[in-house]
């Protein structure tokens, strides 16, 4: 989403998953719906910082995280505006595979 419509969008998801989130309690779960908002411009919403500290992820971690998520969604909004008139684009390779590596190795550094 864009940055304006972050709260929209996180309101949306949060509705979407109520449901599963009600049944697992039912079940004898404690769930909870988290998420995390990149804007088309890289903004990264303050509320995924409070996500992100409740996975446990240090404030280092954190701020990696932000500016990998960041740069990712400027990079793929650049991607798509580049190729907006391209009517044959349909299974563009993968634009930033390094972040993956990147995370999964801070995982493990925690």
């Amino acid at each position: 989403p864009a940055e304006e419509n972050v709260s929209y969008w996180r309101m949306k998801k949060k509705t979407k998953y109520m449901s599963l989130i009600e049944e697992a309690k039912s079940n004898g779960y404690n769930a909870k719906c988290q998420t995390i908002e990149v804007g088309a411009r890289g903004f990264v919403s303050k509320p995924s910082l409070t996500t992100f500290r409740m996975l446990g992820i240090t404030e280092g971690n954190q701020i990696k995280i932000r500016k990998e998520l960041s740069q990712i969604a400027i990079r793929c909004s650049h991607f798509i505006w580049i190729n907006r008139e391209n009517y044959q684009w349909a299974n563009p390779a993968r634009l930033y595979q390094e972040a993956s590596h990147n995370m999964s190795d801070q995982k493990e550094s925690n």
